[in-house]
């Protein structure tokens, strides 16, 4: 999409007036002035408003709809501006002579669910049937994704909390996309209750094949399973095309509590696995019908 610098215009004061051509698509532009109320988002279509044309297209098929879906009983009478990602925001839609804008609460939620600034590019595509107003956001040709916390919104709250409470071996900064790949991983099968650990994979795990796991998620872990000081684990990568099942053993340090997986079934394993320095991983623990378990090691980046 093509980049237009686009300085703040005020109203134009000629009223609108309905044309017979209607644009399938067209592009807004979010200025200084628009984003300093964080309550609209005028339509422009380059250097002006969007035509007359569309903007009463708009207001008029969307009239019409709010009036069919009263008559139905739906409680949804307002558009949901539906985003490439799948999220919905129902925001007002205001159309006078001058100007047409949408506005409200959920405007405002979607702009900072996106962190809209002054010239983002937001892409409409006036709908075929029903309310929906399909959109895309974007900034230097780039479409812009949500926030990764966004990500969150949908999980209850037992959920919310079992994300909060994973160990990381380092800071790691997921986008909007990673962490909903992250989310179907953890919750994409059932897996003993302890806490998660997301762990990026150094030299001393793909060269000297020495791995351990944090004495914070192995303390979880014993409140739900038996964990003698040493045992056999399995090892398994159910990362497509391959499923990598490898069968291990452990110990637990003594002095710092962490669980330290044996060397040479780790070094089989990764090679398996194809697992490589700065791959991050999500490692969770399931346990088998023998009572044994499992440990489940899931590429994320």
């Amino acid at each position: 999409m093509a980049q237009y610098d686009l300085p703040y215009l005020p109203p134009t004061r000629r009223p609108c007036e309905p044309h017979p051509e209607v644009l399938q698509q067209f592009e807004v532009i979010l200025d200084e002035n628009c984003w300093s109320r964080m309550v609209s988002c005028y339509f422009y279509y380059f250097f002006q408003y969007v035509p007359c044309n569309v903007r009463a297209f708009l207001a008029e098929y969307i009239d019409e709809r709010k009036k069919e879906a009263r008559k139905l009983g739906k409680e949804q009478v307002e558009p949901a501006l539906f985003t490439h990602e799948g999220r919905s925001y129902n925001a007002l839609l205001k159309h006078r002579p001058n100007y047409t804008k949408f506005c409200g609460g959920e405007w405002n939620t979607f702009a900072d669910d996106y962190e809209l600034c002054a010239g983002d590019h937001i892409e409409f595509e006036p709908p075929d049937e029903g309310l929906n107003l399909k959109i895309q956001t974007y900034r230097d040709d780039k479409r812009l994704l949500p926030l990764p916390h966004v990500a969150l919104d949908d999980l209850s709250s037992e959920d919310f909390d079992h994300v909060h409470c994973c160990v990381y071996s380092k800071d790691i900064e997921l986008t909007y996309d990673q962490t909903r790949f992250f989310l179907q991983r953890l919750f994409g099968d059932t897996f003993i209750c302890c806490r998660p650990f997301v762990h990026v994979l150094t030299p001393t795990n793909t060269k000297d094949c020495v791995m351990k796991i944090p004495r914070s998620v192995v303390s979880t872990l014993k409140r739900w399973v038996d964990m003698p000081t040493n045992g056999r684990v399995t090892l398994e990568a159910p990362d497509e095309p391959t499923h990598v099942i490898t069968p291990s053993s452990y110990y637990i340090c003594k002095n710092d509590g962490r669980m330290v997986i044996e060397k040479s079934s780790f070094r089989d394993f990764i090679s398996a696995a194809s697992f490589v320095e700065k791959n991050v991983v999500l490692i969770t623990f399931k346990e088998l019908h023998d009572r044994s378990v499992s440990i489940i090691i899931q590429r994320i980046l």
